[in-house]
């Protein structure tokens, strides 16, 4: 399962012995997302990673760096095997995400599921977070506490990304904001029209 692990503090002797034993087992075409404050962690990630013939990714965002592992590297297309980021330079509009269905892409359901879950863990692993993530439609069953998704979408409100609800789909399928997760934004569709009108970028999916 996909996730994030903030080792913001310091690296310890636990937690590298945590990092081993989760990149040892980490199952094929999944990834480990690390967020350190100092390039001596991030490097000793790497080291570890590379001993593990484990691929490894880093980028820095702003004072701190965020590895990404893979057990399988990334797919890359040789038309883009010289792609890089240049953190000199400014990373342009906000990002603004919308969900609107409870699966990712159509077809097998467990599978939509499996998409989903990889694609909020991804998101946490983005040079630039999102600003905003809104849910509508029937992707506000997602945003439930104890929900398939709820460790990813929590693991995004911790690094700042503002969760926010479509109030119209959540009286649609009788969902009631106290049964959900705390501090979730409500929006009318004036509210969503007027963020998705703005300077954004916009990701739906």
């Amino acid at each position: 399962m996909s996730k994030l692990i903030d080792a913001r503090g310091g690296v310890n002797s636990n937690l590298l012995s945590t990092m081993e034993r989760g990149l040892k087992n980490l199952p094929k075409d999944d990834s480990l997302c690390v967020m350190v404050d100092s390039l001596s962690a991030a490097r000793a990630l790497e080291a570890m990673a590379n001993r593990l013939q484990v691929v490894a990714r880093r980028i820095k965002r702003g004072s701190d760096y965020v590895l990404s592992f893979y057990a399988q590297g990334p797919v890359i297309f040789p038309e883009f095997e010289g792609l890089h980021y240049n953190e000199e330079e400014p990373l342009g509009e906000d990002i603004v995400v919308v969900i609107d269905k409870e699966t990712l892409g159509t077809g097998d359901v467990d599978f939509g599921e499996k998409l989903m879950k990889k694609y909020l863990a991804s998101l946490t692993c983005l040079m630039k977070l999102p600003k905003f993530v809104i849910f509508i439609n029937s992707g506000v069953k997602l945003l439930a506490p104890h929900g398939y998704v709820a460790t990813e979408i929590q693991n995004l409100r911790d690094l700042g990304v503002k969760i926010y609800a479509c109030g119209s789909s959540m009286e649609f399928y009788k969902i009631h904001h106290k049964g959900y997760m705390r501090e979730l934004r409500v929006l009318t569709m004036v509210d969503i029209v007027s963020i998705l009108a703005g300077p954004n970028k916009i990701l739906k999916i």
